[in-house]
């Protein structure tokens, strides 16, 4: 059964998502843009803090997606309880969240846009995008950063969801095929 853009739209308000005005500048596709410099034209497709790490979502296990989305909302609801947030996914469109006023309407979707890269672009950041991560589709690799994120992601991953996720170099995660 094919789920309509309008039922997504019911669905992720209900849980505390607000689809952003794609109109009415500047929108969280802008703030990607100015604090991250992403770009399709360019070598690098983000230029993130040198703190980042990338992972490899081509070597996860079914079942892996929920841990992420888990460990996702885990790390918004600690560091940016109360700010609001950004998603960007191209099938789901530019939304805004805060992360205390999320509902988790089942066990299975504690986030319910998808955090993997399987054929878009999604960007999860703070306001400033100074922690968040990216996914690329191109090379199937999500991207944490920011000091915070990457401190406990992998951690987080590991003790509460039991879950591990080999990390790449920057030079492949990032698009640079030099």
């Amino acid at each position: 059964m094919m789920i309509s853009s309008f039922q997504t739209k019911s669905i992720l308000g209900a849980a505390g998502w607000h689809l952003a005005d794609s109109n009415a500048p500047p929108t969280p596709y802008d703030h990607f843009v100015r604090c991250l410099g992403f770009s399709l034209q360019r070598r690098t497709l983000i230029d993130p803090p040198a703190s980042s790490v990338g992972f490899d979502m081509n070597a996860i296990e079914a079942g892996t997606e929920y841990e992420l989305r888990r460990a996702l909302y885990e790390l918004f609801l600690e560091a940016f309880e109360s700010e609001v947030c950004y998603a960007i996914c191209v099938n789901f469109g530019e939304w805004t969240f805060t992360p205390k006023d999320l509902k988790i309407p089942s066990h299975f979707e504690p986030f319910p846009v998808s955090v993997t890269p399987y054929a878009e672009y999604v960007v999860f950041g703070n306001s400033d995008f100074s922690h968040g991560v990216f996914g690329n589709p191109l090379n199937s690799h999500l991207v944490v950063f920011g000091n915070l994120f990457v401190e406990r992601f992998s951690r987080l991953l590991l003790r509460t969801h039991r879950l591990v996720i080999a990390q790449v170099a920057a030079r492949s995660w990032n698009g640079d095929q030099a």
